[in-house]
């Protein structure tokens, strides 16, 4: 995309950190899709997904892989959806959130003939089944790059850039029983996109990011 000059391979890193041994990290097999930017990873039970980004000619992906970390193989997944709509990864810079053993994937952008479009589209995936679903698409403006976290069955998504580059200041919980979006108060500190974002225990963190380009 125009605003992301750097695209590399992915290279998984396992960080190992325990009382007992010494903080490292171990290279492990590099990712078989080729280099990219943007992309969308999420864990459920011991395997780890990756789908979407954008090549450095400007395409974006549109496939989906699985790694398996007890076995160090990489596998690509067969698209599978239930209902219409886009392919689910054909996107970077979305987010990603996983409660109760499903994924919930979606918005970021994807490149067209008209340019950079973001995408207001949300998807859950059962790693069961390989099933994707639409949901009811974010209600506010569509956009790339937000924040997103899940603290216990709830998820969070806010921020991030329309269309035409403004940063949003939205703020959003989701419920994948309801199926329902509502809209929160905005958070103290405003617009925020490209944040790193994540829970821990009942709290959830978003950290640095920027205001504007």
């Amino acid at each position: 995309l125009t605003r992301m000059t750097l695209r590399i391979s992915i290279v998984l890193l396992m960080f190992v950190s325990s009382i007992a041994q010494a903080q490292t990290w171990t290279s492990v097999p590099r990712f078989p899709g080729g280099a990219r930017s943007g992309a969308i990873m999420f864990a459920i039970g011991d395997s780890l997904f990756v789908c979407g980004g954008e090549r450095s000619d400007g395409t974006t992906d549109s496939d989906f892989y699985v790694y398996a970390p007890d076995s160090k193989y990489w596998m690509q997944e067969i698209f599978t959806k239930e209902e219409g709509g886009s392919q689910p990864f054909t996107r970077a810079l979305g987010v990603s959130i996983v409660i109760g053993g499903q994924a919930y994937v979606g918005l970021g952008c994807k490149r067209t003939t008209q340019g950079i479009e973001a995408l207001s589209d949300w998807w859950q995936f059962d790693p069961k089944t390989g099933v994707w679903t639409r949901l009811a698409d974010l209600p506010g403006t569509a956009c790339d790059q937000p924040y997103a976290f899940a603290i216990g069955s709830i998820g969070y998504v806010g921020g991030g850039t329309n269309t035409g580059g403004g940063n949003l200041t939205n703020f959003y919980s989701y419920d994948p029983v309801a199926a329902k979006w509502t809209g929160l108060s905005v958070p103290s500190f405003g617009a925020m996109t490209d944040a790193a974002s994540f829970a821990l225990g009942k709290y959830g963190y978003v950290a640095c990011g920027s205001k504007g380009y």
